[in-house]
């Protein structure tokens, strides 16, 4: 005999955790571990390199502050790693700097994608 209407269970949806504004402080404290811009690069320029590094932390969804600072050394990371990678240049480096350079630049990705693992983990409420 099939299920009355009654018996039929609907899902509830699911409702969004709000998400969390980041606020300066993070990051400011981002934007100074990372490598500096051109001192004489225009203002607009600085202002869109924040915004940007802002996106990319929102990108992560952070829903407090324990997981926007984890998403901050995300970033942190990455950029980290390609400003890293990108000193690896065979005009001004040796063939030992460029080697020395490239594993700190895995190393420095290895790190990021572990912190990102930890990040999806609290963010699934695995811990």
């Amino acid at each position: 005999m099939p299920p009355s209407k009654t018996e039929i269970a609907t899902p509830t949806p699911r409702v969004a955790a709000p998400a969390y504004a980041l606020d300066d402080h993070l990051l400011d404290s981002v934007l100074a571990t990372l490598p500096a811009m051109a001192a004489e690069a225009p203002p607009a320029w600085h202002r869109t390199y924040r915004a940007s590094v802002a996106r990319e932390i929102a990108s992560f969804h952070p829903k407090d502050v324990l997981q926007a600072r984890l998403a901050g050394q995300i970033v942190t990371l990455r950029h980290l790693a390609a400003w890293t990678g990108g000193r690896a240049d065979p005009r001004t480096c040796t063939a030992l700097e460029m080697r020395r350079l490239g594993r700190m630049a895995d190393d420095l990705v290895r790190t990021g994608r572990g912190a990102e693992k930890l990040l999806r983990s609290l963010q699934m409420g695995a811990r």
